[in-house]
């Protein structure tokens, strides 16, 4: 009896001890991207060139577009690289929508600052997504795209710097990476 109190014990004991470590698992925090406002300027610019388009017999421009993504970033994971041979994901950060869905609605609110319309048209652009990741080593978010129309093919290569302060601020440099090399590709194409 005096054995199994003893044990009873030790179970109780470490039962206390290690209840507030097993109480205490990690949040997950989800993340969204924006279409950048006045504070960078990008609204500014879309407001310039439309009025340089109401010059132009006031049309807005119709290209119709898709967008792939490549398999290793298309989910909710938000990658980043340690080095240069491998992604790896954030375990406690994700995107609050497949990474895929939410390119194709940022697509969307740039084309509408910049006065495109995603429309069936002539114009048809294939957006290849290739990369998008935080580089750890130069604190800097890149982009890489590849972009196919009938006009012919580019790349669009886009890197961030990242500013301390946080995780929020590596979403900031995806924001500004993805909203500049959607901008270029519009230009372009």
């Amino acid at each position: 009896m005096l054995r199994t109190l003893r044990y009873g014990a030790w179970i109780l004991g470490l039962t206390i001890i290690f209840s507030g470590c097993f109480g205490k698992v990690p949040q997950m925090q989800y993340y969204e991207l924006e279409a950048l406002g006045d504070k960078s300027g990008f609204q500014t610019k879309a407001r310039n060139m439309q009025s340089m388009d109401s010059n132009k017999n006031l049309k807005m421009r119709t290209i119709s577009w898709e967008i792939n993504v490549a398999q290793k970033i298309a989910s909710k994971k938000i990658a980043y690289k340690n080095n240069t041979n491998s992604i790896a994901y954030f375990s406690k950060n994700a995107w609050i929508e497949p990474f895929s869905v939410m390119l194709d609605s940022l697509a969307q609110k740039i084309a509408i600052n910049y006065g495109i319309c995603n429309d069936t048209s002539t114009e048809h652009l294939k957006i290849n997504v290739l990369d998008c990741y935080f580089d750890t080593q130069r604190e800097s978010v890149f982009v890489r795209l590849l972009v196919e129309s009938k006009k012919g093919s580019a790349f669009v290569v886009k890197e961030e710097l990242v500013e301390s302060g946080g995780f929020i601020k590596i979403i900031e440099g995806f924001e500004r990476a993805l909203n500049t090399a959607f901008l270029e590709v519009f230009r372009k194409f």
